[in-house]
Formats: C-alpha cells, structure tokens, sequence
C-alpha cells in the first residue's frame, strides 16, 4: 500500500526510513510534512544519519520555521517555534544545531528574512 502524503506522525517516520511506502516526495509532499505537528519526527529523523531522507526532512524544519516567520505566526505560534528550536538543540546532531543557530538568528532579527533564501539553505 502507498500514501500520496503522511497523514499521522507515525506514517511520516515510516515513510523516512521505507520511501518505496509513498509515492509523493516533491515539492507537495514537502509541504504537506512541513506540519509542526510532525516537529517530533522530522527532528528525530533529521538528527539521524542512517535516515535515507534526512535531508529532505530537515528541508521540513526549515519550512516550519519560514512559513511562521513569514505569516508573522499565524499557524505556528513562535512559542512552538521556540519549544522545537530547544528540543532540535538538545540532539547535538550537527544538521539540527545549524538549524538551531540559523532559527534563532532570524528570530532574534527577521527585519531581512528571504523565505526563498531561507529554505534553500539545506
């Protein structure tokens, strides 16, 4: 059985480490797992090298992150962005803590945030 997109945190971790599980992976199915309420997967998954998509699911946390900086947190309040900024840190994973300095740089000053510059940043 395939999904076009996940549906539930446990899809998403399912599909992170068997994509054969999915049919989509571009731009839509980005977009769809970019959902705060997959912030627990995506940061598990993208602090994990032996994640064959790693990389696309950190792309996620960026767009998290942009999406509510750029809508001014309507969606996903700056809170949540905070509270998924501290837990990605306390994985130490290399990716993630970049990912922790950028967020909160442009937390502390989004004056000239670029959201195209933003999530090609990974």
């Amino acid at each position: 059985m395939t999904f076009e997109f996940p549906e539930s945190p446990e899809q998403l971790r399912d599909w992170a480490y068997h994509p054969e599980l999915y049919c989509g992976t571009g731009q839509a199915f980005q977009l769809a797992a970019a959902d705060i309420r997959f912030a627990d997967v995506l940061r598990d998954c993208a602090s994990d090298a032996a994640c064959p998509n790693q990389v696309l699911l950190l792309r996620c946390l960026y767009l998290i992150v942009g999406n509510a900086i750029r809508s001014d947190f309507n969606g996903t309040s700056r809170m949540e962005i905070i509270r998924l900024v501290r837990q990605a840190e306390k994985r130490g994973a290399e990716p993630l803590l970049e990912f922790v300095w950028r967020t909160r740089e442009v937390l502390d000053d989004a004056s000239g945030f670029d959201f195209d510059r933003w999530c090609s940043l990974v």
